[in-house]
Parts: structure tokens; C-alpha cells; sequence
């Protein structure tokens, strides 16, 4: 956790177009997608609140944010949460961008997962 003076970031992820929660039809889970990836991409610590209107807002609490294009280690220009798509060495990204990007790529892969599970919507899965 932060220290109580430390700086911290908060953004919310607002629907657009696709949401991960319109792609997967559930809030909770999407908001906790919002914090496993970052663990387990950057090893960043991210709490996620879900809103009354739907919206998750996504608040970074410890760890580095990697705002500036970086290689990584097969030398990959990447950002943010391990985003690589359109990423060109010199970029550097704002933490709510960082956050769109992160919902626009579990979008990109929850979607032909719904399609061969047409019912996981409907399920309650365990969070």
C-alpha cells in the first residue's frame, strides 16, 4: 500500500464503443481484470471500484507505471501494462490512456473467448 502522502493516480475507464464489461457482462469481473493484468504484466498494485453508472474507476497505488515506450525483454517497444500494439520508442502515455489501452486489449481477447462460450456471460463466475 502507498504511504499516506504518496502521490497517487486515479482514472476511469468511461464505456465507449466496447467495454469489457459490455464484452464479458459483468462489472465485477472486469474491474478485477483491471487488477490482475497490471500484476501480472508490471507487477504494479491497482485498486478498481466499480461506479453507480458502470464506469470502473482504476486508482494506482504502488509499483512503477511504465508511462514512457520501453523494450522489453525480446525487445519490443512497449508501454503501460504491457502493451505493444502501435508502440514506438520515444511515446510516453498518460495514466488514463494507459488505462484505455488496457481495456481496448482484454476487449481484443475476451471477445473470441465469448464466441466459443456463448453462455459465459450468463454464468456466475467466482471472483
Amino acid at each position: 500500500m502507498a504511504p499516506p502522502n504518496a502521490k497517487t493516480q486515479t482514472t476511469t475507464v468511461r464505456p465507449g464503443k466496447k467495454t469489457l464489461a459490455g464484452v464479458i457482462g459483468s462489472v465485477a469481473a472486469a474491474a478485477a481484470l483491471f487488477v490482475l493484468v497490471p500484476k501480472e504484466e508490471s507487477g504494479r498494485q491497482v485498486k478498481a471500484t466499480v461506479n453507480a453508472d458502470q464506469t470502473v474507476t482504476v486508482q494506482h497505488v504502488a509499483g512503477k507505471q511504465y508511462l514512457d515506450a520501453y523494450l522489453d525483454i525480446v525487445k519490443v517497444p512497449t508501454a503501460c501494462d504491457g502493451i505493444t500494439k502501435g508502440v514506438k520508442m520515444g511515446m510516453r502515455f498518460t495514466p488514463a490512456r494507459c488505462n484505455d489501452l488496457l481495456e481496448e486489449e482484454l476487449v481484443a481477447h475476451a471477445e473470441p473467448i465469448i464466441r466459443c462460450v456463448p453462455n459465459a456471460a450468463a454464468y456466475r463466475w467466482p471472483i
